[in-house]
Formats: C-alpha cells, structure tokens, sequence
C-alpha cells in the first residue's frame, strides 16, 4: 500500500515529465538560434555557424557526461518496496 499514498501526485509527476522535454527542446532551438543570427547581424555568417557548432556540441558533451553516474542495473524489487515505505 505504498503506492496509496502517492496516488494524488501522479498528475504533478506526469506533468513533469511531459513538461522537461518541452522546455529543453525550445531551450535548445532558442539559445543557438538567438546567438547565431546576432552573430550574423554583425557580419560573420562563417563565425556565427562555428560558434554555435562548437557550443552545441559542448552542450551536448556537458549534458550527457552525467549519464555514465547511472546506476547500470536497477534495484532490486524487494529493495524498492523498502525505500517506498
């Protein structure tokens, strides 16, 4: 019956999740975006494209290094119950 007591905040988890993505998606077109055509406007089209290359791609870098600290199997079954209780 641990799962009764966190029946109220399936909505607010649910929303979460969905909203994550969203934000980082437009995050992600936004800020490039936003540098790039400043970067145009000052007249180096070649410039502006290498520099947002190159952060893209330390972006991406930065975001997904966290991803090796995962855990590589799950829990137990038995040793989630206890930490739900």
């Amino acid at each position: 019956m641990a799962v009764a007591g966190a029946l109220p905040m399936v909505g607010s988890a649910s929303g979460v999740l969905n909203a994550d993505p969203q934000l980082g998606g437009a995050a992600a077109i936004a800020v490039p975006g936003t540098a790039f055509f400043q970067l145009v406007d000052a007249g180096d089209p070649l410039g502006a494209s290498e520099a947002v290359l190159r952060t893209t791609c330390g972006l991406v870098l930065l975001t997904a290094a966290p991803a090796f600290l995962l855990p590589r199997r799950a829990r137990p079954a038995d040793a989630a119950e206890t930490v739900a209780q």
